[in-house]
């Protein structure tokens, strides 16, 4: 036959005098006793929830012994075996109600496990929302980047094509001075060609006339004195 009895969550010993508190809980009258004690405040020490009025004697017959097994192992304390319902604040770790009850955490701040994840979610929350306001900085910041981006290219481009106009307009000018350089040069080298031509032209006729008259004094010395005298006498 089944004893009466079984064991006590917090202490893990068999014990026959567990009380109810408001909560559901059920631990031995000396633990939960000397947990008060020990806290100075009427808490349950497996989940924290403050014991409104007297724990009553559990009067249940036939309970279920207690198993490890109802929770998960990673919900489970390693060295007790108990469920972790608290969370030292000093350590920074996850405590079931023996490793706060065997002054393991003495002195130390204790929040429930609740408690504790709903503080860490709303620290987390409020970095999740600062880390989210910087991603959308960052990408209007980037937005604005590549706009800047777009808007210095446009603007390069913009200036190659006035430059590449100054300088046609440029080459274009040159060319047509350049033109206009040559022609007026051939212009004044026809010029000056017609010019020395006619000078040519006038000297060869000047040297002709010349030869003609040395000629014509060269007869005139050859010949006899008399026909040399008449000759001169006709000019």
């Amino acid at each position: 036959m089944e004893e009466d009895h079984t064991l006590c969550p917090v202490c893990e010993d068999v014990a026959c005098d567990l009380v109810v508190l408001s909560c559901g809980h059920s631990p031995c009258k000396d633990c939960l006793t000397r947990y008060w004690e020990q806290k100075n405040a009427q808490n349950c020490p497996l989940c924290w929830t403050i014991s409104s009025g007297e724990p009553r004697p559990n009067v249940t017959i036939k309970r279920r012994p207690f198993s490890q097994d109802t929770a998960p192992p990673n919900r489970l304390c390693s060295r007790h075996g108990f469920p972790f319902s608290l969370y030292c604040v000093d350590d920074g770790q996850l405590v079931c109600p023996s490793c706060d009850l065997f002054f393991e955490h003495n002195g130390h701040e204790f929040w429930s496990v609740e408690q504790s994840a709903q503080y860490r979610k709303i620290v987390l929350r409020d970095s999740l929302n600062t880390l989210v306001m910087k991603l959308k900085g960052h990408k209007k910041l980037r937005v604005a980047l590549n706009e800047m981006t777009q808007h210095v290219k446009s603007q390069v481009r913009q200036t190659e094509r006035e430059i590449k106009d100054e300088f046609e307009k440029l080459h274009r000018f040159l060319r047509e001075e350049e033109e206009a350089r040559i022609t007026a040069l051939k212009e004044e080298e026809e010029q000056r060609s017609r010019m020395l031509k006619d000078r040519i032209e006038k000297i060869a006729q000047e040297m002709n006339s010349v030869l003609d008259t040395i000629r014509t004094i060269e007869q005139e010395l050859e010949a006899e004195d008399i026909s040399f005298l008449q000759a001169r006498l006709n000019y």
